[in-house]
Parts: C-alpha cells; sequence; structure tokens
C-alpha cells in the first residue's frame, strides 16, 4: 500500500465518518450512508466517486469484522449506485454563437 493510496483512504473515512456525524460503530445505519451519499450526489459527485466513498467505510467495517473488533457490518448489504453513462454528471452550458448558427443551419 503505498503512502498516496493511504491518504486517499482516511481522507474518503474521515468524510464519511464526518458527514455521518458517526461516533460509534452503531452510529453507522444503512439509511444515515445513503442519506450521506444523496448529499454527495447533490452537491454535483457523481455515483462513482459516492459508492468509492462507501466502499471504503463498508471496506472498513468489513475489516473491523475479520479482526474481531465488531460483531457484524451495519451496511454490509448496502447496494452501490448505479454507475455508467445514464448516470453520469456533467456541467450544462449555453450553446456559443457559432455553434448556434450551426446548429439552425
Amino acid at each position: 500500500v503505498g503512502e498516496r493510496h493511504l491518504l486517499n483512504v482516511v481522507g474518503k473515512l474521515a468524510r464519511v465518518l464526518d458527514g455521518l456525524g458517526a461516533v460509534r460503530v452503531r452510529d453507522v445505519t444503512p439509511h444515515a450512508v445513503m442519506a450521506f451519499r444523496s448529499k454527495l450526489v447533490d452537491s454535483g459527485l457523481s455515483h462513482r466517486t459516492a459508492n468509492a466513498h462507501t466502499a471504503t467505510l463498508k471496506a472498513m467495517l468489513g475489516w473491523a469484522v475479520e479482526a474481531g473488533l465488531i460483531a457484524a457490518n451495519p451496511i454490509q448489504r448496502l447496494r452501490a449506485l448505479p454507475e455508467g453513462p445514464k448516470h453520469t454528471r456533467r456541467n450544462r452550458r449555453a450553446l456559443t454563437e457559432d455553434e448556434i448558427t450551426r446548429f439552425l443551419a
């Protein structure tokens, strides 16, 4: 594991846990994670990015189960948001004068 990867994981976990207001594992509920994920998407992030944050949290909790630190992963069954071309966010912009002329022609 590289240093850059570690920084990315720590950053994602910090963002998720801060967004959830989670202090204990019992604070991490599927509903809370879905609401946080919706906030990410509403702020302009893609489904893929929101899923990456959720996957990082899910992996951390899965590791905690394997290590015997917690009994169960509360978001183990949480499904990812759909990804792909239909769910890609694109910034809209007005057509330029040239584009309008070509379109009308």
